[in-house]
């Protein structure tokens, strides 16, 4: 717009002077103020174009000036938000730091007790110019209680069913005859079952067996009355022979098995009820697979089924059975498998032991201890003599592997396994004479 007005008096000044360009005279005088009147308006102009640049360049400057101060306030600003998410940044590292810290040492505080428990599980022997401390033991570590032993049936010779029986007190350390069964059963199982607390009223149990022929049904229980007798009680559901029993309590547990014709994987539980005087018999839920020659104990209120034979596999399979949900579950299997193998449940030390056997190939001596803490096997000290069919039971804190078959023929041998030695020690042999695939039983002596 200067620009335009600028010009535009220029050109009308010009015009009016020019003589040419009017094609008409003017006076001197005339001309002259036309000539000063132009020069004027130039001047006018100049001076009108620099008032509005002066004022574009303090109106620019300005401009300038707010744009400094927005950039510097946007920066200052920029620069608290950085420092801020870098201030939360660093406590998010922080906070995590510390929880990493927390979860290593929560793992670590596990691994510790891990450790430990895998320590008062091992038992380690005591050095021979070392003494047990007696004060540094738990109560139920301390010297091992008298029990009673009971070995029941088996075999003396091959094709040879026994119906002895015969018993064994610690404190003696001496074997007496027992009653006689009923009928001849080899390879049978027996357990003791009785009200918790009171070991000297358990009834001992024989469960099914062969007498030469074909798998028996028929089971007979010896109650703990001076002069007693062995009596009937109910029949089981179905007829087995190379099967195991373990007791929980009053009840008496019966699992797997061979009938005749196949591999049984049912399970059935005997209960003593006062409208039955001969008991009852109740099935349960099957193992997961048929098997016989295995072994059955019962540890805190749970059974566990190890080894044993399927036809033609040997296996180190292990099971464990909760009486309460009525389900079997598996566990970590053995380490060498096997079958006519014994099985124990040292309850004191809260240890399985499962010794000897046959591998297939040979009689095994090997013995392994499963902790339900650590959820492991571990070996420990093996037999002084291989032998396979024995029969194990344990009480008063120690386990005994009774007679069996070494290969060459049946034998009476006794040996006691002492967890915190890790030791077995020979023990009197059963005075009846061999006995192999025969059931075994013990409690603590009343």
């Amino acid at each position: 717009m200067l620009g335009w007005s600028w010009s535009r008096h220029e050109a009308e000044s010009s015009r009016i002077a020019s003589p040419r360009q009017s094609h008409t005279l003017l006076p001197p005088r005339l001309a002259q103020c036309c000539s000063l009147s132009a020069s004027v308006s130039r001047a006018s102009g100049c001076a009108s174009a620099r008032s509005w640049t002066l004022r574009g360049r303090r109106v620019a400057g300005a401009f300038r000036s707010a744009f400094c101060c927005v950039s510097s306030l946007s920066l200052q600003k920029s620069q608290e938000v950085y420092a801020a998410r870098d201030r939360d940044a660093g406590l998010r590292a922080a906070a995590e730091n510390a929880l990493r810290e927390a979860s290593a040492v929560a793992a670590l505080a596990e691994a510790s007790e891990r450790r430990a428990q895998a320590q008062a599980f091992a038992h380690p022997p005591l050095s021979r110019h070392q003494a047990p401390v007696e004060e540094s033991l738990p109560e139920a570590s301390r010297a091992p209680s008298h029990a009673l032993l009971f070995a029941v049936g088996g075999l003396s010779k091959a094709s040879t069913p026994l119906d002895s029986a015969e018993g064994l007190h610690t404190a003696e350390m001496a074997w007496r005859p027992l009653p006689r069964l009923s009928c001849a059963r080899a390879y049978c199982a027996a357990a003791a079952a009785g009200p918790a607390g009171r070991p000297g009223d358990c009834t001992l149990y024989v469960t099914g067996g062969s007498g030469g022929a074909a798998p028996l049904d028929s089971c007979e229980a010896l109650p703990p009355d001076e002069g007693a007798a062995w009596r009937r009680v109910a029949r089981m559901a179905t007829r087995r022979v190379w099967h195991s029993a373990a007791a929980l309590g009053e009840r008496v547990y019966v699992a797997g098995g061979y009938d005749g014709t196949r591999y049984l994987s049912c399970c059935e539980v005997l209960d003593m009820a006062q409208d039955a005087p001969r008991g009852m018999w109740r099935t349960l839920s099957p193992l997961g697979r048929g098997r016989s020659t295995l072994g059955l104990a019962s540890l805190s209120g749970l059974l566990y089924a190890v080894g044993g034979f399927c036809a033609p596999n040997y296996l180190a399979t292990v099971e464990a059975y909760d009486p309460q949900a009525d389900a079997w579950w598996s566990c970590p299997p053995l380490r060498e498998p096997r079958r006519e193998l014994g099985v124990a449940a040292l309850q004191q030390h809260g240890m399985i032991i499962a010794c000897g056997g046959y591998d297939g190939e040979r009689y095994v001596a090997a013995c392994e201890g499963f902790d339900p803490r650590a959820n492991a096997w571990r070996p420990l000290a093996p037999l002084k003599r291989p032998r396979q069919l024995l029969g194990m039971a344990a009480a008063g804190g120690l386990a005994y592997a009774v007679g069996g078959f070494d290969g060459r023929s049946a034998g009476g041998w006794v040996e006691a396994y002492e967890p915190r030695m890790d030791a077995w020690r020979e023990a009197p042999s059963l005075s009846g004479g061999p006995r192999m695939g025969h059931g075994l039983a013990a409690v603590l002596a009343g």
